[in-house]
């Protein structure tokens, strides 16, 4: 009904991408339908690619056209279906479908929207049409038809397939099919989903695999090292949520770990990734582990087997990557793992590990190991990137040589009373040590530090000089911290001193990006700025007047 009252003609045509490739011939047949529909003539003949685009730009500029271009993956397509704006009237719509949002910016198309998902009231109408050829189920298949909408989570595509394939089946093949689909997907949708899959590049493709297998769910950074740590760029294509997580749907999900098994249906141990329980303990506790050079990624559940049985298995994977894995009680250092990168052990009943089980490790998460009570690095971690141990309950630690460490979290350790760094992490960029017990720290020579954090150090008293020039950020709240020696520090942009027991505090170098200090709760006597510009101080003294020294460029207080 729009067609007529607001265009003179129109022309759908499907499956741009699969026609183009098909044949030589495949957009000169595209470009004779368009011509056919929009002139309403059956005979016209286009001998060329090159042809056709100049008899579009002459034939149908005269004419107000509605032209659906679906799937399109190439600019080539759009250039030989919708070349130039003058070879349309003036009110003619242009409409494309694509994978590729990159397609659609290379050639210039101004309005570009994503296509939601279709809600359960529009998904029924759909799948209504497909199966019953009305907008409503028939009498009798509501409740069935409500479980396939479901099913489908308002992928139009899955209700598309679905729908055709259900239309004229009886009740029983209905329940049949519903409940072959709760383990493999339908043949038909996993056909056309797996186009977008094989037409990626061989990196994005192996990105794509590892999230439907491993990381959806997972936050985008740290996926981003488990890429890293597989030896792929870390581009992200896959959706992220308001929260910062992978998202991916389920039907994709489904698809891709489709992919993955039909590589080697009858042999897992030959699979590049591994998350079926039963499979890997299967793998892990047989002798043919021993062969194992395929796998590169795990992700384990709660385990049945012995943690013996489990370390012999993956020492026998020879180029195992990533682990994920809720672990038992400790990790023994008679079997070594030499070729991991990445392990989360994350939320286990870790009591101890010897880091020289993985010598080779770059990214390490002990997160929420609430019996940890003793990490050992008895030759240091030469390629350690990143080591996160919040709240844990090690009492003390010793960070061994970690020449390329660039983040290291100790929040919430509240048992932590001790902390040696006695050798040099000239990389060091982020240190947090929120909620512990230390009472004094050196920092010994980091020289691209830019977060140092201490929130809730509550008998933290002192923070031994330190040379940090890259330094941007400093928090230092509710602890018995006196006097701070800032040394010089050109790059810091924000100083938070809260609940602090200090007395006098000097800024005797120049600190021309300090923007913000917050003294919220300060003994705080005296404070010099020197030749600090600054946007603004928050200043709340308990007990005492502050007289505060600005300088020739201090803006504003509040």
């Amino acid at each position: 009904m729009a067609c007529s009252v607001f265009h003179d003609c129109k022309s759908f045509v499907e499956n741009v991408r699969e026609v183009s490739k098909t044949s030589l011939s495949g957009l000169k047949s595209l470009q004779k339908q368009v011509l056919s529909d929009v002139l309403n003539d059956q005979g016209i003949t286009v001998s060329s690619v090159a042809d056709g685009k100049d008899m579009m730009g002459k034939m149908m500029s005269s004419r107000k056209v509605l032209v659906v271009l679906d799937d399109v993956d190439h600019i080539d397509q759009l250039e030989a279906l919708a070349g130039k704006p003058k070879w349309f009237k003036s009110g003619s719509t242009i409409i494309i479908t694509t994978r590729d949002e990159q397609v659609l910016v290379s050639h210039g198309v101004s309005l570009i929207r994503d296509v939601n998902l279709l809600s359960n009231k529009e998904a029924l109408c759909l799948f209504s049409r497909y199966t019953f050829g009305r907008e409503i189920p028939i009498q009798g298949y509501e409740q069935l038809s409500g479980h396939v909408v479901r099913y489908a989570v308002g992928l139009p595509l899955t209700i598309k397939v679905l729908g055709s394939f259900l239309c004229g089946k009886n009740e029983l093949e209905w329940k049949d099919v519903l409940e072959r689909l709760k383990t493999v997907p339908q043949k038909e949708t996993q056909k056309v989903l797996e186009i977008s899959v094989n037409d990626l590049e061989n990196d994005y493709k192996e990105i794509f695999l590892n999230v439907a297998c491993i990381l959806k769910g997972e936050q985008k950074d740290r996926a981003i090292q488990v890429f890293e740590s597989c030896g792929f760029n870390a581009i992200i294509l896959i959706n992220i949520t308001e929260y910062g997580s992978l998202s991916m749907h389920d039907h994709i999900e489904e698809m891709g770990k489709n992919i993955v098994f039909q590589m080697h249906p009858d042999d897992p141990n030959r699979q590049r990734r591994l998350w079926i329980d039963g499979e890997i303990e299967n793998i892990l506790a047989c002798d043919w582990a021993k062969i194992n050079e395929a796998t590169r990624c795990i992700k384990l559940s709660p385990l049945t087997l012995n943690l013996a049985t489990v370390m012999r298995g993956l020492g026998n994977m020879s180029k195992l990557r990533v682990l994920y894995m809720c672990s038992g009680p400790n990790w023994k250092d008679n079997q070594v793992l030499d070729k991991l990168r990445f392990l989360d052990l994350s939320y286990t009943r870790l009591r101890t590990m010897n880091l020289g089980v993985t010598p080779n490790i770059e990214i390490l998460y002990l997160e929420h190991c609430k019996e940890l009570i003793e990490l050992s690095i008895p030759d240091g971690c030469p390629k350690l990137q990143s080591l996160n141990l919040n709240y844990s309950k090690l009492k003390s630690f010793n960070l061994g040589p970690s020449p390329n460490l660039e983040t290291l979290s100790l929040v919430g350790c509240c048992d932590l009373e001790e902390f040696c760094m006695p050798f040099r992490c000239i990389k060091l960029k982020s240190f947090s040590l929120n909620g512990s017990k230390l009472r004094n720290l050196s920092l010994g020579s980091t020289p691209d530090l830019e977060t140092l954090s201490f929130v809730r150090c509550r008998d933290f008293e002192e923070l031994l000089p330190f040379q940090c020039t890259k330094l941007k950020s400093l928090s230092v709240h509710n602890s018995q911290l006196r006097n701070l020696d800032l040394g010089p520090t050109p790059d810091l942009e924000t100083l938070s001193l809260v609940e602090c027991d200090l007395e006098a505090f000097h800024v005797p170098f120049r600190c021309p990006k300090l923007k913000s200090i917050n003294l919220n709760g300060s003994k705080l006597r005296n404070l010099h700025l020197g030749l600090t510009l600054l946007d603004f101080i928050i200043v709340k003294v308990l007990y005492y007047e502050i007289t505060i020294d600005e300088g020739p460029k201090l803006l504003s207080k509040k």
